[in-house]
This record gives structure tokens, C-alpha cells and sequence, in this order.
């Protein structure tokens, strides 16, 4: 996400500080606490503080406007066309990590 925070700065001029955290979860929480004013989250940081009510959604990143946020505009929506910012997730093991059995159960 900070990539995406320092894309939107050099894209907008906008003028805030960066505050590294450990996680998007821990960073949506700091924004909850009032320990700073925003972040730029993963949806799953952030949906449910957004469906609590604990955080507003100001836009997100991608070019199209997400199905589980169908009422949080896009940053292309609010005139800022060159930005569609999308992260890609994935669970990792280690390499010489067995392959699960085809009796075992699946998480």
C-alpha cells in the first residue's frame, strides 16, 4: 500500500507524511484510533471497519468500482484518470513444503 500512497502523492501533490506499519490491518486501525488521518488499505483491511461505520471510504484505486463496495468511488471517478492501482495477493509456503494428501483436510 505505500506504493500506492506514494503513486497518488506524486500523481496529485498532496502532502502528508508516511507512517510505516507492520500491516494494513494494524495501519486501518491507527486510522480508527484518530493516529493518523488516512491509509491506504487492502479491501480485506478495511471492509469491516467500512461496513462498522469505525472508518469513511474516501475512493479506492482500481478503474472499476469494487462489488463489495459498490457506493465507494473510484479515484478515476473523481478525476484522477491515470490512477488505477490494484494489488495482487497470494499465499506463499516453503519451497520443500509438502503437497497436501488427497484424504487430508484443506484449510
Amino acid at each position: 500500500m505505500q506504493f500506492a500512497a506514494e503513486i497518488f502523492r506524486a500523481k496529485t501533490g498532496a502532502k502528508f507524511t508516511s507512517v510505516p506499519y507492520r500491516g494494513g490491518a494494524i495501519a486501518t486501525m491507527a486510522v480508527v484510533s484518530g493516529e493518523v488521518q488516512l491509509a491506504f488499505s487492502n479491501a480485506s483491511d478495511a471492509l469491516a471497519q467500512i461496513e462498522a461505520g469505525t472508518v469513511r471510504p474516501l475512493a479506492i484505486t482500481t478503474a472499476k468500482r469494487s462489488p463489495l463496495a459498490p457506493n465507494v468511488p473510484t479515484l478515476q471517478e473523481q478525476g484522477l484518470v491515470d490512477y488505477p492501482v490494484e494489488s495482487w495477493n497470494a499465499l506463499f509456503a516453503p519451497a520443500g513444503t509438502p503437497q497436501p494428501s488427497s484424504t487430508g483436510s484443506r484449510a
